[in-house]
């Protein structure tokens, strides 16, 4: 007996895909869980690494709407942190309904559905001056024990310290270290004692600022170094200086 064809089915089997985009430069290894739920079915959990893709595998027959939700982040930040996209469609509250044709004939294409995660850059760093006045010496007689002074006359004398302390200037500072679109790179501003200047709006990544050598006073160091991120948006750094020890002058003072 001669050989037959197999039938070709009527209906093609659809592969629908889900694919994880992450639109904010190095992924750092997070992954992304979506939960697919078929319109009165039970839903699926997938955990998506970026610029890979997962076939969905819990569809329903005669199902054409299908809810998408990221529901958790490998970091453990929010989902709703993130500016997410379903499908094309903006999802601020990181869930969407997707529909997925059934009964698909041959030649239709696959479905692709596409989670984008992007960050939103609503970073906050403030940046505070703080100034120890009360560490600043004041002028006063020298303590020297049972020390005496002598003239060449043979005067006895005492020894009075003659400080010259400086008033608080206004600290300058320059951001020497800030992510692309920030716009802050080699940005110079002003702080004077107990001021704070804040930055909003910024995009995730590493700030660096650092002040200038201002004569009289010292700091605690010289640049700070802070690093936004979805996890950790608001940071402030604090800048305390110190005023140098005033230079002395000895004065012999005959009595």
């Amino acid at each position: 007996p001669g050989t037959k064809d197999f039938p070709k089915p009527e209906v093609d089997v659809l592969l629908v895909k889900l694919l994880k985009e992450f639109n904010a430069g190095p992924n750092d290894n997070r992954t992304f869980t979506v939960k697919v739920t078929p319109a009165g079915g039970q839903g699926k959990d997938y955990v998506l690494t970026p610029g890979k893709a997962q076939l969905v595998t819990n569809l329903a027959p005669n199902v054409n709407t299908y809810t998408v939700q990221e529901t958790a982040v490998s970091d453990g930040s929010d989902p709703k942190a993130y500016a997410v996209t379903i499908d094309g469609t903006g999802a601020p509250e990181a869930k969407a309904d997707v529909n997925i044709p059934t009964g698909n004939k041959w030649g239709m294409s696959d479905k692709e559905i596409k989670v984008i995660n992007a960050e939103k850059g609503d970073g906050k760093l403030t940046v505070k001056k703080e100034f120890k006045n009360e560490e600043m010496p004041q002028p006063q007689p020298a303590s020297l024990g049972n020390t005496e002074v002598r003239n060449v006359g043979g005067n006895r004398g005492t020894i009075v310290v003659q400080g010259n302390p400086s008033a608080a200037p206004k600290f300058k500072f320059k951001f020497t270290k800030a992510p692309e679109g920030s716009g802050l790179l080699n940005t110079t501003f002003e702080l004077a004692a107990d001021e704070e200047k804040t930055f909003e709006n910024l995009p995730y990544g590493t700030y660096t600022v650092a002040e200038e050598d201002t004569p009289d006073f010292q700091s605690e160091g010289s640049q700070w170094r802070v690093t936004l991120s979805v996890g950790h948006k608001e940071d402030t750094i604090v800048v305390t200086n110190y005023p140098k020890e005033p230079e002395t002058d000895f004065t012999a003072v005959k009595k």
